[in-house]
């Protein structure tokens, strides 16, 4: 990965106006003085690069994902989404150009459409989230359940599966540590009356995992996102009805209610005036999903609202308490959404018939 200039002239070597005029079957020119970097992470690079097609100017990405021996799982994730998911999930991703890997040693290359992300000035409307609960159950459709053996050859082999043995097992070694975290936080005054009143609970269901509700899944899986902060979500087309999903390296076959609690999560992040309404918001979304399911020709056979509370407890116990007793362990400020969820595992565990 590298700067502005090294940007160029590895475009000028992959002869990337060629190819990229290929595509569109138009002419078109990089305009090299409008190339600008977007995101820099230890992991990958996002630019957005300004061009010219048939004279018009315009803007498309590139992704550049580090190079492939030091590549996470979830960056090979990524690359296949990109790569094989695209002619399956078309509406819901933005259109891929061209992509090439082994570029500069190894690094790999995705040239697509820029799709505006949600400003971070710009917060998402309760209306907003509702249409965005419509357009998951349209993605989620596509490869809900049997639906998804039609094109399983595409994912198989490198798309997770949330069932699988494998990712028992990965569920299993972070209940294992989170239980270790949990202990040291138990020695810590100012986490020690947070936790003590759920430590028995919260220990019990540790030790039980991964895995707490087998309604959850026969409600149905299907490829997810699972990283639904509005930076990764795009309102498209003139009505704006229809969403677009950036960053996929968090896709898998799971749970689709996975990813209505993921959606609500960030939506009570970034708009901390429903903090004390999570229960509300939730049924408002369980249910416009749900109906819109239902349109598609899928029923579940649960009430939507106690889905959506076994998706988000079996979230806190196998991913979100880790991270929060992790960061707290770290020396840095524990987030005040524990306290939420403890309050949720809770009253939910109890509804749930954990308790």
């Amino acid at each position: 990965m590298g700067d502005r200039e090294s940007i160029i002239r590895t475009c000028r070597r992959m002869r990337i106006e060629r190819k990229l005029s290929a595509y569109f079957h138009k002419r078109v020119t990089l305009a090299e003085g409008d190339i600008r970097c977007l995101k820099d992470t230890q992991k990958s690079q996002v630019w957005r690069l300004g061009i010219r097609k048939d004279g018009k100017a315009g803007y498309i990405v590139l992704k550049i994902i580090k190079p492939l021996p030091f590549t996470r799982e979830k960056s090979l994730v990524e690359i296949n989404m990109y790569r094989k998911a695209k002619p399956v999930l078309n509406r819901f991703m933005p259109d891929v150009y061209y992509t090439e890997s082994l570029v500069n040693g190894g690094e790999f290359w995705a040239f697509m459409q820029y799709v505006r992300p949600t400003s971070k000035r710009k917060r998402i409307s309760i209306h907003e989230l509702e249409t965005v609960m419509k357009n998951l159950a349209q993605f989620h459709s596509l490869t809900y359940n049997r639906r998804f053996s039609r094109h399983r050859r595409r994912f198989e082999g490198w798309l997770p599966f949330h069932y699988s043995s494998d990712q028992k097992q990965l569920r299993l070694v972070t209940m294992q540590k989170t239980l270790a975290y949990l202990d040291q936080a138990m020695q810590r005054p100012d986490l020690h009356s947070i936790l003590a009143p759920h430590y028995s609970f919260l220990e019990g269901q540790l030790r039980k995992g991964p895995d707490f509700f087998r309604r959850l899944k026969r409600a149905g899986q299907s490829v997810v996102h699972q990283d639904l902060i509005s930076l990764n979500i795009s309102f498209t087309g003139s009505s704006s009805q229809q969403v677009a999903f950036i960053d996929w390296e968090s896709a898998k076959f799971a749970p689709c209610w996975f990813d209505v609690v993921h959606a609500v999560r960030m939506y009570i992040m970034e708009h901390p005036e429903w903090e004390n309404r999570e229960a509300q918001l939730a049924e408002r979304c369980a249910r416009t999903y749900a109906r819109a399911m239902k349109r598609l020709g899928i029923r579940f056979g649960s009430p939507a609202v106690t889905l959506y509370k076994m998706a988000s407890v079996q979230m806190i116990l196998q991913h979100y308490l880790y991270l929060f007793l992790r960061r707290a362990m770290k020396g840095r400020q524990p987030a005040p959404d524990l306290v939420r969820d403890l309050q949720k595992l809770n009253i939910w565990g109890q509804q749930l018939g954990l308790h």
